[in-house]
């Protein structure tokens, strides 16, 4: 089955599926639209129990792959001090922002979470991502 990722009205792009997981997840690359416009690193997170199943959106660093240093996490307090939203944020991503994934039929797939992850790739780097081998070059070199 091919899937899509949509925000709002316009398609930015189908998703390269990769063995999920988990059950009920769905894991895969994003290959952009052509007229897809720079995307960036982040999560929305779907509440169904909130009016309309309100989305929350959260900026996420992008992930850095470097041949000499092995992947570590940004280290996060584990309590933060709660705040209360303004009505604005209450509502929610406005539904022009909001993100879904389709499938091949156009049909929207319920969804709870939805993450976009840059991976920046530095220029020596040789890397191994889900079990396919890829080289990469300098453009610089030559």
């Amino acid at each position: 089955m091919d899937f899509s990722l949509w925000r709002g009205d316009r398609a930015l792009g189908r998703i390269d599926l990769r063995e999920s997981p988990m059950d009920g997840q769905l894991s895969g690359v994003l290959v952009p639209a052509q007229d897809a416009h720079a995307l960036q690193s982040l999560m929305q997170v779907i509440l169904p129990t909130m009016p309309g199943g309100a989305a929350f959106q959260f900026p996420i660093e992008p992930d850095g792959v470097e041949r000499t240093s092995p992947r570590t996490l940004p280290s996060r307090p584990s309590t933060v001090d709660l705040k209360p939203l303004s009505t604005r944020e209450a509502q929610g991503v406005p539904p022009e922002l909001r993100l879904r994934i389709c499938d091949e039929g156009g049909v929207e797939q319920p969804t709870r979470l939805i993450m976009l992850r840059e991976t920046r790739l530095s220029a020596d780097a040789t890397i191994s991502m889900w079990g396919v081998a890829a080289e990469l070059e300098d453009p610089r070199a030559g």
